[in-house]
């Protein structure tokens, strides 16, 4: 079997055409590539079959595949620019740092060395927004080692950022960030709390699909 997908495009693709089903007991993987989270189906023969969104309904032991999504475009708005990604990504981690939870979980990792931090989400966000390709760090595994963070904390996150593009944007460009955060959100929650059963053996996929 082959290890996570490493390729975004790869990560991202969909069967085309009809929707089917699998089984969860059935050989799956998880995979992770640039914060976007999907599921490798193989076959016996170790040939690929398909990719699917886990967040679908994993629960449920039933796994729908989508018809083949189109990549993400560059925002194109004249407002949206390094410039603007920089003061609203400043604007955001000023929320976050005065915020009761969040603000300690933030120290503990940065301590007093924001500057550089700050330079590097830019970059995340441009890479985000403006798809110019700025951000080459690995987002998951630097989160995977911050054992204090839990599931709700992402939902606080989500509100904070939400505040803040809607106080510096408009209603279009903030739907589009928001978008994109959301998604990043639930990919980084499905790789620091998500675990596969199917990774257990069948016999106990097939027991925690029913429960």
């Amino acid at each position: 079997m082959s290890g996570p997908v490493q390729d975004n495009r790869e990560a991202q693709a969909l069967l085309p055409a009809q929707d089917s089903t699998h089984n969860a007991s059935e050989s799956f993987i998880p995979g992770m590539a640039c914060g976007i989270a999907s599921v490798v189906r193989e076959r016996g023969n170790g040939k690929l079959v398909d990719k699917i969104p886990v967040w679908e309904s994993f629960m449920s032991g039933t796994f729908i595949v989508r018809p083949k999504s189109q990549p993400e475009e560059a925002l194109k708005d004249p407002a949206v620019d390094r410039e603007f990604i920089g003061r609203l990504v400043r604007a955001f981690y000023t929320r976050v740092r005065s915020h009761a939870r969040l603000g300690p979980i933030f120290a503990g990792e940065i301590r007093d060395d924001w500057e550089p931090h700050l330079e590097k989400m830019t970059d995340f966000w441009c890479a985000v927004i403006l798809k110019d390709g700025s951000y080459h760090g690995r987002p998951v595994p630097a989160h995977l080692k911050l054992k204090t963070v839990v599931e709700a904390d992402f939902d606080i996150w989500l509100g904070l950022f939400r505040e803040t593009v809607e106080e510096l944007s408009t209603p279009s460009v903030a739907t589009v960030f928001m978008e994109r955060a959301e998604r990043i959100a639930k990919s980084l929650k499905l790789a620091m709390f998500f675990r596969l059963p199917a990774a257990l053996g069948p016999d106990v996929a097939r027991t925690r699909a029913r429960e």
